[in-house]
Order: structure tokens, then C-alpha cells, then sequence
């Protein structure tokens, strides 16, 4: 009975331990967060990119990559895409615009500075105006649905017989 008991207990510990480890590995792979998150909310966004300020070009573009696989995009986001909604349009010029001070230090992503040198100036309005995408950017060009295709095909066929139809009753 005594061998009984002790197995029983060597048990319950071992389910113990196992919980134990279990929410200690839990709490912290669980509060660690992707890569790109930098203050700690679990997310990759324009509060994060802003915590690199004045780090340069490099950080900015490899945190908008990184960043932009992490949310399930397939290209990168832009460097003047200031709120990180995958468009580049008059939301992200007022920012800038709002932001513009070519003198100034401390400027941070979501005021401009697309290339983190830490000001917002006319590089970054050039950086802007040179990818201005008010409907949106991505990686790829899109394909054509099947139902277009067919309706295309439709279209030369039909065409096709017409053609064929008045020449044949004309000649």
C-alpha cells in the first residue's frame, strides 16, 4: 500500500512539474513577440518603427521588411508610407508636410522621416513623391480573373463571326 501511494504521489508531482514548465515556457515565449515589435505590444507597427528615430537608412528599410512579412504582406513597406497602410496618398504628405523642418532633429517615421536620419527633408518629400501610390502598392502585378478571360475570348470569337458573316454575305 505504501509503494501505492508513492507512486501516486511521484505522479501528481510529475504533473506539477510539467504544468510548471509549461507556464514557464508559456510566459516567456508568450510575452516575447516577433522580432520587429520594439515596445513590447505584440505588434509590428508605426509605434515601432518610431522607436528607431535617427537610426538611419538601414534600420528603417530592414525594420519595413521585416515588419511587412510579420503582417503577411509579400513586398516590403515603403519608406514614405507613414502610416503603414500600404498606400502612399495625402495622409502620408500631411505628415510630412506637417513635419517639414530640414534644420531639425528628432523627427521620427511617423512624422516623415522615411530615411531615419532624423529630420524631415527634402529627401524624404522625394523619396514620397517618388512613390506615390494613392490606390495602394504590392509586390506583384495582378492576374487577370478567369470570368475576364473568358468574357475576352467571347468578345474575339463573336467579333470573329461577325466578320466572317459579312463577308460571306456581301461577296
Amino acid at each position: 500500500m505504501s509503494s501505492l501511494k508513492k507512486t501516486g504521489a511521484a505522479k501528481l508531482t510529475l504533473v506539477w512539474v510539467v504544468v510548471a514548465l509549461f507556464l514557464v515556457n508559456f510566459t516567456i515565449a508568450g510575452s516575447k513577440g516577433p522580432a520587429c515589435d520594439l515596445n513590447g505590444d505584440s505588434s509590428c507597427d508605426v509605434a515601432d518603427i518610431d522607436t528607431l528615430a535617427g537610426g538611419g537608412a538601414s534600420a528603417i528599410n530592414d525594420w519595413l521588411a521585416g515588419a511587412a512579412t510579420e503582417n503577411s504582406h509579400a513586398s516590403p513597406y515603403l519608406a514614405s508610407d507613414t502610416d503603414l497602410d500600404r498606400d502612399v496618398d495625402l495622409s502620408d504628405y500631411n505628415a510630412l508636410a506637417g513635419s517639414f523642418d530640414p534644420t531639425g532633429s528628432g523627427a521620427a517615421f511617423s512624422d516623415g522621416d522615411g530615411d531615419g536620419d532624423g529630420d524631415v527633408d527634402l529627401s524624404d518629400y522625394n523619396t514620397l513623391a517618388g512613390g506615390f501610390a494613392p490606390t495602394g502598392y504590392a509586390g506583384a502585378a495582378g492576374v487577370p480573373e478567369p470570368s475576364s478571360m473568358v468574357l475576352c475570348m467571347l468578345g474575339l470569337v463573336f467579333g470573329s463571326g461577325i466578320a466572317f458573316c459579312r463577308k460571306r454575305l456581301w461577296s
